[in-house]
């Protein structure tokens, strides 16, 4: 499957394939939480996805008796694989690893929540004394991204309400993972 060639095959990989994989293997990480590591670690500007760390931030995650499946390695790296192109093209069709617009409301914002946990975990992991380093708007990016890691579903706002600050909350979070990657990448 080449997952590289357009973004919607991204999404024929399957977030619920991917969070199946992950559960068979009794990871306490969503899919969204994976693919937020590994576009953090992509773009650090010092990575890139032919390096196995950004592997270890996942599989350290594991059991030290149990090793990943090969089913679950084989999707990693593709999502690696693709994750890298998507940030690397032209086409700016990179954008987090979440649930289907079909999901409710509470799931897709969690996975949002997770993406942006796992995001930082993968730009900041070894560096964080760095941020403030970090050239242009950077740093207010990441800070910015470490707060919607934190989103939450109230209870008193009304979904129609909620689902167009998510729809804002995915392009704010996407534009800022392109924007970080390009000043660290291209500068």
């Amino acid at each position: 499957m080449n997952i590289a060639a357009d973004h919607s095959s991204v999404e024929d990989f399957g977030y619920a394939e991917m969070s199946a994989a992950l559960g068979h293997q009794d990871l306490k990480m969503t899919a969204a939480e994976v693919h937020g590591i590994l576009s953090g670690y992509l773009c650090r500007g010092d990575q890139d996805s032919e390096s196995n760390s950004w592997y270890e931030l996942i599989a350290g995650r594991v059991n030290r008796t149990q090793r990943l499946s090969g089913e679950l390695r084989a999707m990693l790296h593709e999502l690696c694989r693709s994750t890298s192109a998507q940030l690397e093209g032209d086409q700016f069709d990179f954008k987090p690893f979440s649930p289907s617009d079909d999901c409710m409301l509470r799931e897709r914002i969690d996975a949002l929540a997770d993406w942006c946990r796992g995001f930082v975990l993968g730009l900041m992991s070894g560096v964080a004394e760095r941020i403030n380093e970090y050239p242009g708007d950077v740093p207010e990016l990441v800070r910015d991204i470490m707060a919607i890691s934190e989103a939450e579903v109230s209870q008193d706002d009304d979904p129609e309400g909620q689902e167009r600050a998510l729809t804002e909350i995915e392009e704010y979070v996407r534009v800022a993972a392109q924007l970080i990657y390009d000043e660290l990448n291209h500068s």
